[in-house]
């Protein structure tokens, strides 16, 4: 969980330092430290390691007693085939292939079933341990909210006008060229406003 973590706060970091807009191409810095694989490299890294944590906190809340049965046994700190199948959603969802629409589409998969196993999982607790969890759920009935309401429409809307706007799709060559080389320096607000 350490290292899962450390690198998670290391993406979040250096995308907080360096600031950009992968779709949009742009960024605050104009240094290859700004180009969109880097950016989505380090995101996506950091992304896998977040959906790890969360696969590990459902398998401890549904297999850890505590006991030390369970560390014999080995359970404590491996995942369940059904725990492993969320961290290979948002692996396989975790990329520019299909946009960020797509993406962001995936996590909101992923939360939804990370609320109804919490949901599941509340008979089973008392106490703080059942508090965090309806904390956690709703948090992430907040977080559902935003996305389908606020994120994934924003994402949708600029593919639509993209393609209204006679935007081509790039070939993957083409695609990998422009990731790792074209980015616009702005200060701009109205740029950023949406981000």
């Amino acid at each position: 969980m350490l290292f899962l973590c450390a690198a998670y706060v290391f993406g979040c970091a250096f995308r907080s330092f360096l600031p950009r807009a992968d779709v949009q191409r742009i960024c605050l810095f104009d240094t290859r430290l700004s180009s969109v694989l880097l950016g989505r490299s380090v995101a996506t890294v950091a992304e896998i390691c977040f959906a790890a944590q969360w696969a590990i906190v459902l398998h401890t809340l549904r297999h850890d007693d505590g006991s030390r049965d369970d560390v014999e046994r080995g359970v404590v700190g491996h995942t369940a085939d059904s725990d492993r199948g969320m961290l290979l959603m948002v692996c396989g969802g975790d990329h520019q292939l299909f946009g960020q629409r797509h993406r962001n589409s995936t996590w909101a998969v992923a939360f939804f079933a990370v609320a109804v196993g919490f949901t599941r999982l509340l008979p089973e607790f008392d106490g703080a341990v059942r508090a965090v969890l309806v904390i956690a759920i709703v948090g992430i009935a907040g977080y559902l909210a935003f996305l389908l309401t606020v994120d994934v429409p924003m994402y949708l809307a600029r593919w639509r006008a993209n393609v209204s706007a006679g935007g081509a799709l790039l070939r993957p060559l083409e695609g990998l060229r422009d990731i790792t080389t074209r980015w616009v320096v702005t200060h701009e607000v109205s740029e950023w406003k949406e981000e």
